[in-house]
């Protein structure tokens, strides 16, 4: 699956990103609407859910002020502070819904492959807008394949990096046996056979942990060109 992939798009990696922003037509939620609406969007079965609780909450306590009664009042009370609480965690949830860490469990590991892949040829950096087409290409993707029932999984580049920073580099960087800082990625095979070796303990195909070594490499190498020629006079 992942071999036929890469080599599908093999000739993409010929292509500058340059090139790649002339050639394509790259259209993202981020052109259409802004960052509010799209998350009101993503997230409105949630907001309705939120407004029964606002709801329930204003009116315990409008019946727990207004009643004589100690009973009523005591469970108008009870009510309020409950779905106060409620709201609150609430509130806490869904901001945990909308991080980078969510959208990837929720991508299937087809299309985490895919993502890697996109790197792999696409050759970003820390330039967001080097990951605009491939957040693009990741939102057809998706929608395709029926992962996402619309092309809007990534609002813009910025959200598809952070994806990738949490399939890649977070795990390679908390892994203890592993060095972020030192490791060189793109040298001999026998370090990447080292390195995926120390991801063994996740749940993730090995295919998975080689594309991901892979990718992690060509963005290392990306990254250092990219400083290299915003800051020539700086050698590393």
């Amino acid at each position: 699956m992942s071999s036929e992939l890469l080599m599908a798009d093999s000739k993409a990696g010929a292509r500058t990103t340059e090139g790649l922003f002339k050639a394509e037509t790259i259209v993202l939620p981020r052109d259409k609407t802004n960052r509010f609406v799209y998350f009101f969007k993503q997230n409105i079965a949630s907001f309705y859910f939120s407004l029964f609780l606002i709801i329930v909450t204003v009116t315990s306590g409008y019946m727990g002020f207004r009643t004589d009664d100690d009973v009523v009042t005591f469970f108008g009370f009870f009510f309020m502070i409950l779905g106060l609480a409620s709201f609150l965690v609430f509130l806490i949830v869904l901001h945990g819904n909308t991080s980078a860490k969510c959208k990837l469990n929720a991508l299937s590991d087809e299309c985490k492959i895919k993502l890697l892949v996109e790197v792999i040829t696409r050759k970003p950096n820390v330039d967001m807008e080097t990951w605009d087409p491939i957040a693009c290409s990741m939102n057809q993707y998706a929608y395709d394949r029926g992962t996402y029932p619309d092309k809007s999984l990534f609002y813009d580049g910025n959200i598809c990096y952070r994806v990738f920073r949490e399939l890649a580099i977070v795990p390679y960087c908390e892994n203890p046996n592993g060095n972020c800082a030192n490791t060189d990625l793109g040298v001999e095979n026998n370090q990447r056979t080292k390195y995926a070796n120390k991801l063994g303990n996740d749940k993730l195909p090995f295919e998975l942990k080689t594309y991901i070594l892979k990718a992690l490499a060509v963005f290392r190498e990306s990254v250092d060109k990219y400083w290299a020629d915003k800051f020539p006079e700086v050698t590393v």
